[in-house]
This record gives structure tokens, sequence and C-alpha cells, in this order.
């Protein structure tokens, strides 16, 4: 699957199986998210599929809006699934985007000012799938600072 993806998914984690057939590693971490295990998971990182799916569980401090950069992946999707409380998503086709330094291709990610954006609010049960072209800005809070417990999956195209 070459050239540029912008389609963002959101939606609840019991429609996971729906987004089936885009990409074989993208099916296999949906479908481990739609059988509900990962929430008993424990914190750590998770191989699902070596060098092509990995997973992770944390916590992470959330920031207000104007904190923060934009970021953006070339081999892989990013998908974002808070436990423990909501989480603000923001989101923007990179064309709109203002680069903020050269793309680290070991760390596959380039980085952006933060712009103003689509925001998509997710609770525990949703998830959301960022694309390559999809530029996103996780850890965002509504007021202040606060914190929110994730699972965040790296999966090959």
């Amino acid at each position: 699957m070459e050239g540029v993806w912008l389609c963002v998914i959101f939606d609840s984690v019991k429609n996971a199986c729906l987004y089936l057939g885009l990409n074989p590693r993208l099916d296999t971490a949906l479908r481990f998210l739609a059988d509900g295990k990962f929430a008993e998971q424990a914190a750590g990182r998770y191989v699902l599929q070596e060098n092509d799916i990995t997973c992770s569980r944390f916590t992470a401090e959330t920031h207000p809006w104007g904190e923060g950069f934009f970021e953006s992946h070339r081999k892989f999707f990013d998908i974002h699934v808070p436990l423990s409380s909501k989480e603000l998503l923001l989101t923007a086709p990179i064309e709109r985007l203002v680069p903020d330094g050269d793309f680290d291709e070991a760390a596959d990610c380039q980085k952006f000012r933060a712009q103003p954006a689509t925001v998509l609010a997710l609770t525990p049960g949703m998830f959301a799938v960022c694309f390559p072209g999809d530029g996103h800005m996780p850890l965002v809070c509504e007021e202040g600072r606060g914190h929110v417990e994730k699972w965040i999956f790296k999966v090959r195209i």
C-alpha cells in the first residue's frame, strides 16, 4: 500500500473488527483490541509480531492545548487507546502543518508546530488509528494537566 493516507479511524473498541482488510498487520492489532484482553495486561511493552507490531501500556502526563507538538509517521500506523480517562487527540493533514525540524528516520517521526486542528475526545472504550499523512498530537487535556493510562500500538504498514 503506497502513497499518502489520510483517514483517522475514531470508534469504539467493540467496533474494531469493522476495519479489518485495510492491512494484514493492522488486522492483527485490531483483533487484539476487539478480544478485550488488552485491558487486562500489565503495564509494559509487548511484541505482537516481531519487527511489525508492538504495543505499550503506560501512564503519561497530559498537557494543555498550547503545549506539545504534532507528529506523523511514514512506516507505522499508531493506535491510541485510553484506559483511565479522557484524552484529546488533535489531528490535521500534514500538508497543513509546519515541520519543526527534519524527519527522524530512526524514530519514524516528523514533528510539526501546533496548529488549529480537529479534536477527537478519546474516552475509555474508544480508539483512534492514525495513518501516515495524519498529523496527530496525543496526550492533550482540556484544562491544566492530568494523567491518562493508555495503550499505544505501532503497526508497520
